[in-house]
């Protein structure tokens, strides 16, 4: 629904039409724009959208990978707070209660961007105390995140603990207080996700007069569970044939089985610990293949124990040759020599009888767990043993490209428990 007001000095209205919401191409996009706009008999000159899961959940993993604005001014942000909470243009969750007002349901935010801070930050809310910073915001500059970009924005929620991460790197664990209490950890029943753009001048800095609009674009929303399995996800694919489509949510107990999809993803990785070259000697690790027609190549993300790694979307069942490289002061491919030097065994090589050390992965033919090549350890080889199911820490699943789509129209309800208020 439309609301016209919201706290913290917040200047836009919220809308539900398409203009400040809509989604294209297998994306959603949220849109603050300047414009004077009534509603409820209050006259702003900013409008934009906040969304309301109708989904909750206790405990467990978020992703959501998304672009986020960085316009002076803006304040996107994606977070949960308990779904028991009484406020005016929440989704309903009848069977939360009792109903609590702010904070004393909780709230976590995954991630904020102040427009004019050129950080991204973490925080948490209860009764006992209004924003405990997730200690070390994340500025544009640290080398491996730029808000301008798809990011991955995550959170890991356990009874005893709450750990934020941006593209699989931790920036801070909060840890339940003992004894906790309702006042001091309302973290203990479920939350539901939103996701919104706030103009706010006062946290996010003056808007430019030249401002006319910004948006986050989100890619994916995905929920699991504590085990590791996929319990709600939005992939925001194109609007269905059939308009009449009823919505569906994906409950905990929904089976999620192998469909046809046009692109596999695949996983590659480097451990570049036993570098022959010192770490700060290069600047990137990037990998370029027969998917790339062996230009540039595509960034690797550094995540734990120096283990670079990157997700790779290709045609089903399509098989590719690829080689690791770095640029900087150490730049060489797949750790030394030429790629028509082999430095791996027949198990690694692609084709090892021919004179190239290429690597090579067939895509999987569905949708589903993605393919996760061997690890290559940056000029010792290929770890054969490495075949995990998930880089990532934890363990945790990617989930294939969900058949479920978003309704057309500008009332905001998408199909997978998305609510625009």
């Amino acid at each position: 629904m439309p609301w016209a007001c919201w706290a913290n000095n917040e200047q836009q209205h919220y809308t539900d039409r398409p203009e400040n919401v809509y989604v294209e191409d297998g994306l959603l996009h949220i849109v603050a724009k300047k414009e004077v706009y009534m509603s409820d008999g209050v006259t702003r000159e900013f409008t934009s959208a906040r969304l309301n899961s109708k989904f909750d959940f206790k405990y467990g993993r978020v992703e959501v990978r998304a672009k986020l604005p960085k316009a002076s001014g803006t304040w996107p942000a994606i977070w949960t707070m308990g779904s028991n909470i009484n406020e005016n243009g929440a989704y309903d969750f009848v069977d939360r209660e009792p109903k609590v007002n702010w904070p004393a349901c909780g709230e976590v935010d995954i991630a904020e961007q102040y427009g004019a801070t050129d950080k991204i930050e973490s925080a948490m809310h209860a009764p006992d105390y209004s924003g405990i910073q997730a200690e070390g915001p994340i500025p544009w500059s640290s080398g491996y995140f730029n808000v301008g970009d798809f990011n991955l924005y995550s959170m890991d929620w356990s009874s005893s603990s709450i750990t934020f991460a941006v593209n699989g790197v931790e920036h801070k664990t909060v840890t339940a207080p003992q004894p906790n209490t309702d006042q001091n950890w309302p973290f203990d029943h479920e939350q539901f996700l939103l996701l919104n753009v706030a103009i706010e001048p006062g946290r996010a800095g003056a808007v430019s007069p030249d401002f006319d609009q910004d948006e986050m674009v989100v890619d994916y929303v995905r929920i699991y569970d504590e085990g590791g399995s996929l319990i709600f996800r939005d992939e925001f694919g194109p609007a269905p044939t059939t308009p009449t489509r009823a919505p569906t949510t994906l409950s905990p107990t929904t089976t999620l089985s192998p469909t046809p999809c046009t692109h596999a993803t695949v996983v590659v990785q480097v451990d570049m610990t036993s570098s022959p070259y010192p770490n700060d000697a290069f600047t990137q690790v990037l990998v370029t293949g027969s998917f790339t027609d062996w230009g540039y190549g595509v960034q690797l993300l550094e995540g734990e124990n120096g283990v670079y790694s990157t997700e790779l979307e290709v045609t089903p069942g399509a098989a590719h040759e690829y080689l690791f490289t770095v640029t900087g002061p150490a730049d060489s491919w797949s750790g030394w020599g030429s790629k028509s030097q082999p430095v791996l065994g027949d198990a690694c090589d692609f084709y090892p009888n021919d004179n190239w050390a290429n690597y090579g992965f067939v895509a999987p033919e569905t949708c589903g767990l993605p393919l996760t090549t061997p690890r290559y350890i940056w000029g010792g080889g290929c770890q054969t043993q490495q075949q995990t199911r998930r880089l990532l820490r934890g363990g945790w699943p990617v989930a294939a490209r969900s058949s479920l789509r978003a309704l057309p129209g500008g009332a905001g309800a998408f199909a997978n428990g998305m609510a625009v208020v």
